[in-house]
């Protein structure tokens, strides 16, 4: 699918993707990939016109607003990598609550040693908890005597707390092989000192 609410200075836009397909059949860009697909196996691509006459602010604000909505619904194909402009993405209303609502946690307000990891890169809406907690165990750089003193592990999403764990034993990568918590980690001079815990 591709989605282009017009701005009033590019009435022509509609046509422009099929356009730059033809001249680039061998292109690597998913959308123009998709465009020569659908010609390939005989098909015309379909051009939605859902809103005209916009502003260019008004253009970047629909159309996230419709890879939004199109992305939340799964397996929906939206081949648009302007999805990150003016967005951020589709939440449900706790989502939200949770994400905006969040007080920000102070320094003055930790009682406890801890350890934050950050999963921005690994964390995805619906994670199971399991796949979590195996994707954050480690593999971390840190040094055996200061975790000995860690009492819980927080993980951060975007800055708001997903997980907390309390770590109960910790080992070196390259002494606790059977223990590693995935079996995609493999160990390397640079990481095999590195320390992942159980709790």
């Amino acid at each position: 699918m591709i989605f282009i609410p017009l701005p009033r200075a590019m009435s022509n836009r509609v046509f422009e993707h099929e356009k730059e397909s033809l001249g680039s059949p061998d292109s690597e860009k998913l959308k123009l990939k998709t465009i020569v697909y659908i010609k390939e196996v005989g098909l015309e691509v379909e051009k939605i016109i859902i809103n005209s006459n916009l502003t260019a602010e008004e253009e970047f604000a629909a159309e996230a607003s419709l890879i939004n909505v199109f992305n939340y619904v799964s397996d929906t194909g939206l081949t648009n990598i302007g999805a990150r402009h003016h967005s951020s993405e589709a939440l449900m209303v706790d989502e939200y609550e949770r994400i905006n609502g969040a007080v920000e946690l102070e320094v003055k307000d930790i009682k406890h040693r801890i350890l934050v990891i950050k999963i921005n890169r690994i964390y995805h809406r619906g994670m199971d908890e399991k796949v979590l907690y195996d994707a954050v165990l480690g593999v971390g750089r840190a040094s055996k005597e200061k975790v000995k003193t860690i009492e819980y592990v927080f993980c951060v999403y975007n800055l708001l707390i997903v997980a907390v764990y309390k770590p109960s034993e910790w080992f070196v990568c390259k002494e606790a092989k059977d223990r590693l918590p995935r079996q995609d980690i493999v160990l390397t001079l640079k990481t095999e000192n590195r320390l992942f815990f159980c709790g």
